[in-house]
C-alpha cells in the first residue's frame, strides 16, 4: 500500500497523525481538489491545526512587527513594487531612448524622458541588468527586465509579470518567478 494513500485513509477517518510527511498530494486526500501538492502545516507549525507563524510578502522570517517600519522592501517611505500599469504609465508618459553608454559609464539601459507637462525634460535611467537564473547571469547590457508585483492569474499561476527594454522594444511579460530581475521601487 502506498504511504500516501496510507496516510489519505487515516485522515479522512479521522486519524490524528503522530508522525506527518512533509508533503503529500492533495488529490488523494480530497479528490475534488485539484492535483496540487502543499504541506500539511503552515509554515511555522507542527500540527495541522495550528496556524504557524505569519510573513509579510516577500519575507522570510517571521517577526514582532508587522509595519512599513519594519517592511523589509521600504525603506520607511511606504515605496513599493510597481504594477504592470506603473511601468505601462511611465511607457506611454515617457520617451524611451535606449543607450550603451549612460553618460560615459559604459552601462547600457533605457532612459525615459518625461513628455507631459511639468515633467518635460526630465528623465530616469533603467540599467540593462539581464536577469538570474540558477547561478547564471544572462543578457547583462542587452535586456532590462525588472519585476512587477502581478501574478500572472489568467495565463500562469507559477508566473509573475515583468517589464522588458530592449535596444528596440519595451513590453510587459510573464515567466517564472524563481528567477532574479531587478526592482525598481515606485515612491508614493
Amino acid at each position: 500500500m502506498k504511504v500516501k494513500s496510507l496516510i489519505a485513509r487515516l485522515l479522512l477517518a479521522g486519524t490524528v497523525l503522530t508522525a506527518i510527511p512533509s508533503c503529500v498530494n492533495v488529490s488523494e486526500l480530497q479528490s475534488e481538489l485539484a492535483d496540487i501538492k502543499t504541506r500539511l502545516t503552515n509554515l511555522g507549525a507542527e500540527n495541522p491545526w495550528e496556524p504557524g507563524n505569519y510573513y509579510a510578502w516577500g519575507e522570510l522570517e517571521p517577526k514582532k512587527d508587522y509595519s512599513w517600519a519594519t517592511y523589509k522592501w521600504c525603506d520607511g517611505t511606504k515605496d513599493h513594487m510597481p504594477t504592470d500599469s506603473d511601468w505601462r504609465e511611465l511607457v506611454n508618459n515617457c520617451t524611451v531612448t535606449w543607450t550603451g553608454n549612460y553618460n560615459g559609464t559604459g552601462i547600457a539601459g533605457s532612459i525615459f524622458t518625461g513628455k507631459k507637462s511639468g515633467y518635460t525634460g526630465v528623465s530616469i535611467f533603467i540599467p540593462a541588468a539581464g536577469m538570474r537564473v540558477d547561478t547564471a547571469t544572462l543578457d547583462p547590457g542587452t535586456y532590462c527586465f525588472y519585476w512587477t508585483s502581478v501574478l500572472d492569474i489568467d495565463r500562469e499561476p507559477s508566473n509573475a509579470c515583468y517589464f522588458m527594454s530592449d535596444e528596440s522594444n519595451t513590453d510587459i511579460n510573464s515567466y517564472i518567478r524563481p528567477e532574479g530581475r531587478s526592482v525598481r521601487a515606485v515612491c508614493p
